[in-house]
């Protein structure tokens, strides 16, 4: 059994282990990203199903995302993290590029 799934951990501390070593994985390199529109629902996609894995709720069951976040106490934010760490870059970039002309 997967610690993910064992009752003993309560849920929040499943939800932090997942942002702290799922996160890390999956935002690698987001800085660099280009989400087209038709593509920026996958990232938070994965986020919901590794979600449903830890509060036991199969895909088949007829459960919305809003259900499932509510189940779990978690809010969408993991867009907001991508467009922050890429605004964040482009600054750096742009500051790098201002202390070349002097």
């Amino acid at each position: 059994m997967h610690f993910y799934q064992q009752r003993k951990i309560s849920l929040k501390t499943r939800i932090n282990v997942m942002r702290a070593y799922v996160w890390s994985i999956l935002l690698y390199g987001c800085e660099c990203w280009t989400l087209p529109k038709d593509t920026e629902q996958r990232p938070e996609a994965v986020v919901m199903w590794f979600i449903r894995r830890i509060i036991k709720v199969s895909w088949t069951k007829r459960k919305t995302n809003a259900d499932i976040m509510d189940m779990a106490g978690y809010k969408k934010f993991l867009l907001n993290t991508i467009r922050e760490r890429q605004i964040k870059i482009f600054g750096h970039i742009i500051r790098a590029d201002e202390l070349k002309n002097y």
